[in-house]
């Protein structure tokens, strides 16, 4: 019996975990639509727009460059951190289910007890 509880409980924990990995995905998403409308703005650089004029010298607005690197850099990571975390949260379900078998194995079939 203790082995259902301490299952049970792992679940839960296995479930709040799969929870918060879910919500880092999602700000992460949020994160990404922001940058994206914002270097997509009128004026802006774009997504991948040059950075120099046609001489190869850096663009006379020198903030607005400034302002599309660190954009595009912080997109850049944002790609890998939501990589990660999808590896992550698939790592954390395959757990999830895992623990979930094994818990049907220590407890009793609702079905074949119903079907008596």
């Amino acid at each position: 019996m203790e082995d259902i509880a301490v299952l049970e409980k792992e679940i839960e924990k296995q479930k709040e975990v799969i929870k918060e990995l879910q919500k880092k995905k999602q700000n992460l998403e949020i994160e990404e639509h922001t940058l994206v409308q914002q270097l997509s703005a009128p004026g802006g650089l774009g997504l991948k727009g040059n950075l120099v004029d046609k001489e190869g010298f850096p663009l006379d607005n020198v903030g607005l460059v400034l302002e599309t690197r660190s954009a595009r850099h912080r997109l850049a990571c944002i790609g890998t951190d939501q990589k990660e975390t999808m590896k992550e949260i698939e790592e954390q379900l395959y757990r999830l289910h895992a623990l979930s078998k094994k818990l049907k194995e220590f407890s009793p079939s609702k079905t074949s007890s119903s079907a008596k």
